[in-house]
C-alpha cells in the first residue's frame, strides 16, 4: 500500500492488517496497543501468523532490493539471473 493509501477504504481487519505492516515498515514492531487489538481481533495464533507474513514479506523486498533482482512483467523478458554481483554491492 502506498503511503498515502486510504485505509478507510478496507475492511477493519484489512485496515488492521495493513496498520501492522505501515508500523514493522516504520518503526520495526508493531505498537504494543496494535498488538493487544489484532490479539482481540485475530487470536493469538492468527496475530503472530501476521507478524510472520509481514516480516516474511518484508525478507523478501530487502533480498530483491539488495541484489537488485526485478519485479516488473516486463523486466523479465530476459529471465532473470543472480551470477554477477549487484552494482551497489561492488566494491569501488
Amino acid at each position: 500500500m502506498r503511503n498515502d493509501g486510504d485505509l478507510q477504504a478496507l475492511d477493519p481487519l484489512g485496515r488492521l492488517a495493513a496498520q501492522w505492516a505501515q508500523e514493522v515498515v516504520k518503526a520495526g514492531r508493531a505498537a504494543p496497543a496494535l498488538v493487544r487489538e489484532a490479539i482481540e481481533a485475530l487470536g493469538r495464533d492468527q496475530a503472530v501468523e501476521l507478524s510472520i507474513t509481514v516480516g516474511y514479506y518484508l525478507m523478501v523486498a530487502s533480498f530483491l532490493e539488495t541484489f537488485e533482482i526485478p519485479f516488473e512483467g516486463s523486466q523479465f523478458d530476459q529471465g532473470v539471473k543472480i551470477d554477477k554481483t549487484p552494482d551497489n554491492l561492488r566494491s569501488s
